[in-house]
């Protein structure tokens, strides 16, 4: 009996250690384990938001990529972080917040990423106007070329994008003029990354845009550079 009770408790005793040498869960150790080291290749750069809904950023290579973001100042990347985050919030108004992008780092890449980033916001809008795309035009006109109504306006008076038409802009007027704005920001300083720029306007750039000065421009200055 006896000899049978020490076999059960080294059985016992076997399969408690088997247990126990198991992986111990990292929130139950008593010192915390190392910290994994982040591989910096494969983090996400502040700027990516904004190229990501830029029309001429897929013609990138990735020294020009690399190029880009060097002009870029560290301080200007940690704002563009912090106001889309606050923007895709809605704790932010989208015209109000890239302007003050544009305003705070003129002569920087961001100041055509920023008016790239707005055409992607009025479409998100017209697209939401399921009553109509006029509807969400005086919005646009705001967001697009920072030229708002502002106040009600008195009998007889014309609002203060009246001259892009006769009448209140349509969608097309609007979008061609945000087309053509945001190539002008390329223009704002001579040693800005246009190249890419050049290659999608001569591959696949539209007739409208083409026939710009702007591109003309662009792609002179591209070829001369």
């Amino acid at each position: 009996m006896t000899h049978g009770w020490r076999q059960t408790g080294l059985m016992l005793l076997c399969v408690m250690s088997a247990h126990c040498a198991r992986h111990i869960p990292d929130h139950l150790l008593t010192t915390p384990p190392p910290t994994s080291q982040i591989d910096i290749s494969t983090a996400v750069h502040p700027l990516d938001a904004l190229l990501r809904t830029d029309r001429w950023a897929r013609y990138l290579l990735d020294d020009e990529r690399t190029a880009l973001w060097a002009q870029v100042p560290t301080e200007a990347q940690l704002a563009v972080s912090e106001t889309l985050e606050d923007i895709e919030q809605r704790q932010a108004d989208p015209a109000v917040a890239l302007w003050r992008l544009e305003r705070s780092w003129p002569a920087t890449p961001l100041v055509p990423l920023t008016r790239a980033y707005r055409t992607r916001w009025a479409d998100a809008r017209w697209a939401m106007h399921v009553e109509g795309p006029d509807t969400a035009t005086d919005p646009n006109v705001a967001l697009l070329t920072n030229l708002t109504p502002g106040r009600p306006l008195p009998p007889g008076s014309a609002p203060a994008w009246s001259w892009l038409s006769p009448s209140t802009p349509d969608r097309a007027q609007i979008q061609h003029y945000a087309d053509l704005w945001t190539l002008r920001g390329w223009m704002q300083h001579p040693k800005l990354q246009i190249h890419h720029v050049a290659r999608g306007l001569s591959e696949h750039g539209p007739e409208h845009l083409l026939s710009s000065d702007e591109s003309q421009w662009i792609l002179h200055r591209a070829a001369s550079t």
